[in-house]
């Protein structure tokens, strides 16, 4: 029954291709088939799985990561696209460096415009924080995500900048 729950695994994601520089939504299952042997009643001894070939073109393509459903199951939809977005930066950078005290920066302006759809981008840090980002990046804090968050004043001195550094849970996940 569980190898049977692998091959019932839905995937629905988004592909684009870097040469032809187009893009589109694929929905297959995680496995295409699977072949188990057993000896006696019951007791597998071997299994083998076959992932979709699209699937393993993503992969060694390195265009696909994985995230950790349980730290994003409870967030809200702000957070969670928070959370998937601070996971793929903080795995560039820790995947070039290898050291854990690397830290993200992201214009706020830009993280409204393009990380979550066109929020309206306020002009006060502490509205910001009260009330727009503060409680989800509380929430990824307690997920352990990251392990700490500034939001300063760009160089400029006409925006934010955000800033994170990632906690535990991003390096347990990672690894």
């Amino acid at each position: 029954k569980t190898l049977n729950q692998f091959k019932h695994t839905g995937i629905n994601f988004w592909f684009y291709d870097k040469g032809t520089k187009t893009g589109a939504n694929l929905s297959l299952s995680l496995v295409n088939k699977f072949l188990y042997t057993y000896k006696g009643r019951g007791s597998i001894s071997h299994f083998t799985l076959w992932l979709d070939p699209w699937l393993i073109k993503s992969i060694n393509n390195h265009y696909t990561f994985c995230l950790n459903f349980a730290r994003i199951e409870n967030l809200e939809p702000i957070g969670i696209a928070l959370y998937k977005h601070l996971y793929f930066h903080f795995s560039n950078l820790y995947s070039k460096s290898n050291s854990k005290d690397i830290v993200f920066r992201k214009d706020y302006e830009e993280i409204c415009r393009t990380w979550l759809g066109g929020l309206k981008v306020l002009r006060y840090r502490s509205k910001i924080l009260q009330e727009q980002l503060g409680r989800h990046l509380e929430a990824l804090k307690k997920t352990r995500l990251i392990k700490s968050y500034a939001l300063e004043q760009n160089a400029e001195g006409d925006g934010f900048n955000l800033f994170c550094h990632p906690g535990p849970g991003f390096f347990d996940d990672y690894e």
